[in-house]
């Protein structure tokens, strides 16, 4: 009698505690669920945010090239002229314009490092994205810093070698602001013209190919979504 009552114990007791693994096991699962709904739901908010950058990228990127294409225009006008032996009123005023521009290169400003917390948390999961976003941002960072470099470069050969020959006063007459015998004899002038344009070539391809990978990332974002 015992016995049985003890078996008939220990069957409820078991009965218990496989109820009790199943509720865990089954809040487990609906956890697992919840958890990767909700990292589904950020990761498409993330890559959707990514998207609206990268676009907002390829326009300033476009933007920036038009005002290099600018700036490099008039400096190449601006070394043509040193090859004449005068220059007529409209000519000066060319001439100083590319001698205003000659040092303009600044690059587009963007925080690299804004994102580095949730790709090291594993926000995005396509490792191919993943890679070529990081490897975007490395790309942004270096012509960041090459084409800030390029800036100072260009304003120290402004006024190493401009400053010395040409006085750039807002309301003076371009008449006044050089003579253009002392330029041509002096090969540091020619010299400036050739680095802002060289400088900006390489500009325009750092920007190209940045604007490259974005749009290569912005496909492939739009198959992730």
């Amino acid at each position: 009698m015992v016995s049985m009552e003890t078996s008939k114990y220990l069957r409820y007791a078991v009965g218990e505690v496989i109820l009790v693994v199943i509720g865990i096991l089954i809040a487990l699962q609906v956890n697992n669920f919840n958890e990767a709904k909700k990292y589904k739901k950020e990761q498409k908010q993330f890559l959707t945010g990514l998207k609206d950058e990268l676009i907002l990228d390829t326009i300033k990127i476009s933007e920036q090239e038009r005002n290099f294409k600018g700036f490099q225009e008039s400096v190449l006008n601006g070394k043509d002229l040193l090859s004449k032996t005068s220059h007529s009123n409209e000519e000066k005023k060319i001439f100083i314009n590319a001698i205003h521009d000659l040092l303009k290169l600044t690059p587009i400003n963007k925080n690299v490092n804004r994102h580095d917390i949730k790709i090291s948390e594993g926000i995005i999961s396509n490792i191919e994205i993943k890679n070529l976003l990081i490897k975007y941002f490395e790309v942004t960072k270096y012509n960041q810093e090459a084409q800030t470099k390029f800036g100072v470069s260009l304003q120290n050969i402004h006024i190493e070698n401009i400053m010395p020959y040409i006085k750039l006063y807002p309301k003076s007459t371009a008449s006044d602001n050089y003579d253009l015998k002392k330029l041509k004899k002096d090969y540091r002038i020619r010299n400036s013209f050739e680095m802002s344009i060289l400088y900006r070539n390489v500009a325009f391809q750092q920007l190209n190919a940045q604007r490259n990978m974005a749009i290569e990332l912005l496909n492939k974002i739009s198959l992730e979504l």
